[in-house]
C-alpha cells in the first residue's frame, strides 16, 4: 500500500497523514485485536494515548526501517501494553493471558 497524493487541506500533524501506510495497517491490527477480545471474552480494551501522538509515529516509522522487528514492539505499544524492546520480535503470549485473566475475572479495569 501506498498513498500517492494526499488531498491539498491536510493536517501534517495528524500520524495517519504523517504516515498513511502505516497508521492503516496499525489500525487494521488494533480493529481485528478489539474484535476478537469483546467477541470471544467481552472485553473492550481502552484505546492508547501513544496512537495520537505524532513523535512516537516518528520513532515507529525510523525505527521500523532499520529493523522490522521493532513492528511488534510498537503494536504492544499502540495496544497499551508493555513493550519488549529489547527482544522486540517476540510476542509476550505468556503475560497477556495473565492480563486478559485478570481483566476477565474483573482484577484489572477494561474500557
Amino acid at each position: 500500500l501506498t498513498i500517492i497524493l494526499m488531498p491539498k487541506l491536510v493536517d501534517e500533524e495528524l500520524p495517519e497523514y504523517f504516515w498513511p501506510e502505516g497508521f492503516v495497517y496499525v489500525t487494521y491490527c488494533l480493529n481485528v485485536r478489539q474484535a476478537v477480545l469483546k467477541k470471544d471474552f467481552g472485553v473492550e480494551i481502552e484505546q492508547a494515548s501513544a496512537l495520537e501522538e505524532l513523535r512516537t509515529w516518528w520513532s515507529f516509522k525510523e525505527n521500523v526501517a532499520e529493523d522490522p522487528n521493532y513492528a511488534i514492539s510498537f503494536l504492544d505499544l499502540f495496544a497499551g501494553e508493555t513493550p519488549n524492546w529489547q527482544f522486540s520480535g517476540l510476542f509476550n503470549g505468556k503475560a497477556r493471558s495473565e492480563q486478559l485473566e485478570k481483566v476477565i475475572t474483573g482484577q484489572l479495569p477494561s474500557a
